[in-house]
Order: structure tokens, then C-alpha cells, then sequence
């Protein structure tokens, strides 16, 4: 199984906690760290849209690895872009 997250800064409530973005994404990747979460680039959009904001996942040890590789590949490209060669 592959969990991920994505965590976006205009859903986060950092006034009222007196954090920067960037201090609550910092609180944020350290969290889900504790929890075998991985923090993964992407060229997902709505990521893009703003540094704050953070995708994680974690992969499960019994994934098989062309799974695991198929979501790396997805991650920094978009599904069209595989049309063509079967990704």
C-alpha cells in the first residue's frame, strides 16, 4: 500500500499558531517523518503553487517495486505524458 499527503499552506491556520508557513511545514514533514512518511519532490499543481506547501508518502515494504516505481515516475511527470510509452 502507498499512503500520501499532500499538505497545502491556504488550508493551514498558521496565524492562529503564530508559525510561519515554513515553520509548520518544518512541523508538519517532522510529524509525519515519526511516522515513516517520506517527503517526495513533485510537479503535482497544486503543490507547485506555493513552497509551503508538501507532499509525503510512505510505501509499504510488500509494494511491488514497478508500483513503487510507477508512483516515483508520477510524481514529476503528468499521466499524459506516459500515453505514448505505456507508463
Amino acid at each position: 500500500m502507498i499512503l500520501f499527503a499532500m499538505g497545502l499552506s491556504w488550508h493551514w491556520d498558521t496565524q492562529g499558531l503564530g508559525l510561519s508557513i515554513r515553520r509548520y511545514r518544518v512541523m508538519l514533514s517532522k510529524l509525519f517523518a515519526e511516522q515513516g512518511f517520506v517527503e517526495y519532490p513533485t510537479t503535482e499543481p497544486n503543490i507547485g503553487m506555493d513552497p509551503g506547501n508538501i507532499l509525503v508518502a510512505r510505501i509499504g515494504k510488500r509494494v511491488d517495486q514497478q508500483v513503487v516505481n510507477r508512483f516515483l515516475h508520477r510524481l514529476l511527470h503528468s499521466p499524459q505524458d506516459g500515453i505514448n510509452n505505456g507508463v
